[in-house]
């Protein structure tokens, strides 16, 4: 999903990902955000409270106060020169990384395709490289997504 934000009078776009870990206790979900300007891409962890616990808080019919009320900054986990995020999204590299010399984004064979929100079934280490694999799939779909 896309929005536009407005900052400064610049319209810059701001992409979600799918969710890459969901709390089911408390309906958090954590994803991330991609928000573009004139100059910078910034990468951002984010969580969020899940759509059907939205609809709970206060019946509000304003969804721009849920999503502000919805939405906490865990990280910022990269800024970029706008062209050089756009190249490494271009050869699907991690934009995570440094631009120097990003590895390449690819799933990890084990878990493939299909994001586990449910880590607790599995041991430390095999939920530590699902979760990774989670992260990876969710960058992908905002690659996809953004199409460029």
């Amino acid at each position: 999903m896309d929005t536009i934000t407005e900052i400064n009078d610049i319209i810059s776009p701001t992409y979600y990902s799918i969710p890459y870990y969901v709390l089911n206790n408390n309906n958090t979900e954590y994803q991330y955000k991609l928000s573009l300007t004139d100059e910078t891409m910034t990468l951002e962890e984010i969580k969020t409270i899940s759509n059907e616990l939205q609809s709970d808080i206060n019946n509000t019919e304003d969804m721009e106060d849920i999503e502000e009320y919805n939405e906490n900054v865990i990280c910022t986990v990269s800024t970029h020169e706008l062209n050089d995020g756009i190249d490494m999204i271009k050869k699907k590299l991690d934009i995570r990384e440094e631009y120097d010399d990003p590895p390449p984004l690819e799933k990890n064979d084990i878990w493939g395709d299909d994001i586990q929100l449910d880590l607790s079934q599995f041991s430390r280490e095999e939920a530590k490289d699902a979760l990774e694999n989670n992260k990876i799939i969710a960058l992908l779909d905002i690659y996809e997504y953004i199409n460029l």
